[in-house]
């Protein structure tokens, strides 16, 4: 049984795959309370209805897009068992792309796209570290872009690892910060494209 927030489709707005369309799952429940938290009604388990796996699996082929790709994300999804729905996705052709914040190891099965959201001083699973494609680092000032080179370089990190980097609520000192530190360390620039035309 999996406890759902929303399912919905949508354009990615957030991090490398900014722009795909795909199938959102918000799975509910959070462990961290971050005040910038832009999906607080994600955060409370047991307010919603649970979902069989096969009811959940038909909700998201009802809502699936041309690309296939389905993005597991919450509040945190690891704080659920995703290796069955995962492994009956990858079974019908469904790409699974994952947005969680570190804090709990990953699941024993292959996820096509993990994206890790750090949010320090919380503490990641280096066994995350080591499998997530994409860093996405939220930044209010200056000093998160010292703490992201302060946290990358404490961590064994994949040759081919994307950092993207995102301001948190749009804010306009904090994209020119972000902006910035793209163009002196080649990262990316994460800029919640769905705020920016209005979706949620």
């Amino acid at each position: 049984m999996y406890e759902i927030s929303e399912i919905y489709q949508a354009i990615q707005g957030e991090g490398y795959h900014a722009g795909l369309p795909c199938t959102i799952v918000r799975m509910l429940g959070c462990n961290l309370r971050c005040k910038f938290c832009d999906t607080p009604q994600a955060q409370q388990p047991g307010l919603l209805e649970k979902w069989t796996l096969e009811d959940l699996l038909q909700e998201i082929e009802d809502k699936l897009t041309p690309s296939k790709v389905v993005l597991i994300t919450g509040g945190e999804p690891l704080l659920q068992n995703l290796k069955p729905l995962v492994a009956a996705l990858a079974s019908r052709g469904i790409k699974t792309h994952l947005e969680t914040n570190g804090t709990l190891p990953p699941p024993d099965i292959y996820i096509d796209w993990i994206t890790m959201s750090p949010k320090p001083p919380s503490v990641c699973y280096q066994s995350i570290v080591e499998v997530a494609n994409e860093i996405k680092w939220l930044v209010a000032a200056e000093g998160d872009i010292t703490q992201l080179m302060f946290w990358l370089a404490a961590r064994r990190q994949p040759a081919n690892r994307i950092i993207s980097v995102q301001p948190i609520s749009q804010d306009p000192l904090a994209t020119k910060i972000c902006y910035d530190a793209c163009i002196k360390y080649g990262w990316r620039l994460s800029l919640q494209q769905h705020k920016l035309i209005g979706e949620k």
